[in-house]
């Protein structure tokens, strides 16, 4: 008898590719779970409410909460087999030392081995990575330069104490003075700060070879080099260059989910910036194209989803209005304009990821038009 399988989302971060995937979800009647990170989790504010099991109490992760979580949505709903959804490079990296006791109690992680899974999320393994297969990287600073503009990339995910790191986009004196007053340099790599257009190469790969590609071009952007805000169709995944990170994907024995970050200089080089191996914040632009990246990757896990999107929709923004914030200024724009925004507002907001019906009560809350009020 074939098992009965269903996906398990751990809520509250990554919050729009979440919501992406339970739209998808629901769409194509697969079955899914949800556990939220806290009373405050937005996902609560959607109609995707229903799916919760459980509210987390803390935020922190251990295995056993999430082998009590599995155990608690086996016997609800009698199924053999959940497939963990890897949302955010936290969770990613602690599903993978957790590997081996979570498989075998039916969890189905749909990533890469842990070496390899570093080699490409580590900035510094993925850059010396794509060095050594000819694509081109940001020139590096052999120590901190004495002025920006450059950008601080961490050389591991963790520091030795287990504590995150983040790169840091140093753009002025301000930034120069945080940075060093806040942070061991000796955690950090320096490159230069590439301008020019910004796309992200998005794509599936299946364990025996087939992939699926897309493009996006970003167009605004929080500051720091956080969230997107507006993008466009790019064709960036249909040219040679992008060809070369298929082939070295390939070559090492890459599958599943993967956005890989480029920026298109004036000269015309594609610059790697960075790659992530998981779902990416604008996950709603792959399933409003119909770009079959989630049924391909649960396919690939044995789950049966008998319709293939074909890839003839055209949906050209990605908009996401709640980004505007106060905290996110200034806004950095990437080869676009406050003029080209304006003058294409009306068909751009058409896209807003939260301006709809399942999601609206998060679209007027981030937009102050009503107070917060979780359920």
């Amino acid at each position: 008898m074939k098992e009965k399988r269903a996906v398990m989302l751990i809520s509250g971060y990554n919050p729009r590719a979440v919501v992406a995937f339970c739209r998808w979800a629901t769409q194509h009647k697969v079955s899914f779970h949800i556990i939220a990170s806290g009373k405050e989790d937005p996902i609560l504010l959607t109609k995707y409410a229903d799916q919760v099991e459980i509210i987390r109490g803390t935020k922190d992760l251990e295995a056993d909460d999430i082998l009590h979580w599995v155990k608690k949505v086996f016997q609800l709903y009698g199924y053999d087999r959940l497939v963990v959804l890897p949302t955010t490079e936290y969770f990613n990296r602690f599903l993978l030392k957790n590997r081996e006791v979570l498989e075998s109690e039916g969890c189905i992680i749909p990533l890469v081995d842990e070496a390899l899974y570093i080699e490409i999320s580590d900035k510094r393994k993925f850059a010396d990575l794509c060095q050594s297969h000819g694509l081109d990287i940001p020139h590096e600073f052999k120590r901190i330069p004495e002025s920006p503009p450059f950008v601080a990339k961490p050389k591991a995910y963790f520091t030795a104490a287990g504590m995150p790191l983040y790169p840091h986009l140093i753009r002025d004196i301000t930034d120069y003075e945080s940075f060093r007053n806040y942070q061991d340099l000796d955690d950090y790599f320096f490159q230069e700060f590439v301008t020019g257009e910004n796309h992200y190469l998005l794509a599936c790969f299946l364990k025996d070879g087939p992939f699926l590609l897309f493009s996006q071009e970003n167009l605004i952007q929080q500051s720091g080099g956080k969230s997107v805000i507006l993008a466009r169709r790019s064709q960036y995944h249909r040219t040679e260059n992008a060809k070369k990170y298929v082939d070295m994907l390939k070559e090492i024995g890459f599958y599943g989910l993967i956005m890989i970050e480029v920026r298109r200089t004036e000269s015309g080089e594609y610059v790697m910036i960075e790659a992530n191996p998981r779902l990416w914040g604008p996950m709603q632009f792959v399933v409003d194209n119909h770009i079959d990246f989630f049924g391909m990757l649960l396919r690939d896990n044995e789950f049966e989803i008998n319709d293939t999107l074909e890839e003839e929709i055209r949906t050209e923004y990605y908009y996401w209005a709640g980004g505007i914030t106060e905290d996110a200024q200034p806004v950095v724009f990437h080869h676009y304009s406050e003029p080209d925004f304006l003058r294409n507002i009306h068909d751009i907001r058409k896209h807003d990821i939260y301006l709809r019906e399942d999601t609206l009560n998060i679209y007027l809350q981030e937009l102050g038009i009503v107070e917060k009020a979780y359920g």
